[in-house]
């Protein structure tokens, strides 16, 4: 069974992510005192009936940007298709998808931050720093929600409350990434055969 935790997750399965092209996404900013009663209130709200959230509610739960703005990324990242087609394809050939889509499914947060390096500096290539500035942002805000109470409950209900069209969309892709990143990996090997290392 999938994790629900995975959803938002840095999708670092295996080896390097597809660098899509600028847009300037919401971030999630660390989470103040404030923040976390309302995000607790939010939890509980999930565990009672997660079928309540609206969509720009379980998008917060999941570190994602607005429903607004995940329309326009699907637009313009996955050549005109709505989330619900990226879902439906998923769900019945995810080996249609690109990467790119399959973040997209999975509401990849490393998506995001890599989206927004490139709004912020769409004529230079990445930055080392930028990134594992971008990548301990996310973790930081993941661990204070992580202390919230009900975090994981809520995230459990939320998954329970998918349908299973969606559900199946989500580990779909997540196979369909391992493969892509299993054949980009063989692709490197073959253009860039590695020495065998020699006994000593």
């Amino acid at each position: 069974t999938l994790n629900p935790r995975h959803l938002p997750s840095l999708t670092t399965r295996r080896r390097r992510s597809v660098a899509p092209s600028p847009i300037s996404p919401t971030m999630t900013s660390t989470t103040n005192n404030n923040d976390a009663t309302d995000m607790e209130a939010l939890y509980r709200r999930a565990v009672a009936d997660a079928s309540s959230l609206t969509q720009a509610e379980i998008n917060l739960i999941f570190d994602w940007v607005s429903p607004e703005e995940d329309k326009y990324i699907c637009r313009t990242k996955a050549n005109g298709k709505t989330r619900a087609e990226l879902i439906a394809i998923a769900a019945t050939n995810p080996e249609q998808l690109t990467s790119v889509e399959c973040l997209l499914v999975l509401r990849s947060t490393a998506f995001l931050i890599e989206l927004r390096r490139e709004a912020q500096n769409p004529n230079q290539p990445p930055d080392m720093m930028e990134l594992i500035d971008g990548a301990q942002h996310f973790v930081r805000s993941v661990l204070t929600k992580r202390k919230i109470p009900l975090y994981s409950e809520a995230y459990q209900a939320i998954w329970n409350a998918f349908d299973d069209q969606e559900r199946l969309a989500i580990i779909a892709v997540q196979d369909r990434l391992s493969q892509i990143r299993d054949e980009e990996w063989a692709e490197g090997n073959r253009k860039y055969p590695r020495r065998m290392q020699q006994p000593e």
